[in-house]
């Protein structure tokens, strides 16, 4: 569709089409790529408000404590 939708492009040969078509086929597939290292890197995670946070934060707190306490208990 890229490729179709380029009506300004004076095609001079063969070769000039097959020149834009590779380019187009690159930047669909470099667009493709970023596209899986936004996924990668938290583009699908869950995203809650701040408020949400620190409500969540203070209900795991005493869970928090506890965890502090067994590790830093010796021996």
């Amino acid at each position: 569709m890229r490729l179709v939708d380029r009506k300004e492009v004076d095609w001079k040969n063969r070769s000039h089409f097959f020149a834009v078509a590779a380019q187009t086929m690159r930047r669909i597939l470099v667009d493709y790529a970023r596209k899986l290292g936004a996924v990668k890197r938290g583009r699908s995670a869950l995203h809650i408000s701040l408020e949400q946070a620190a409500v969540f934060a203070e209900e795991q707190a005493p869970e928090h404590l506890v965890i502090d306490e067994l590790l830093t208990k010796p021996g």
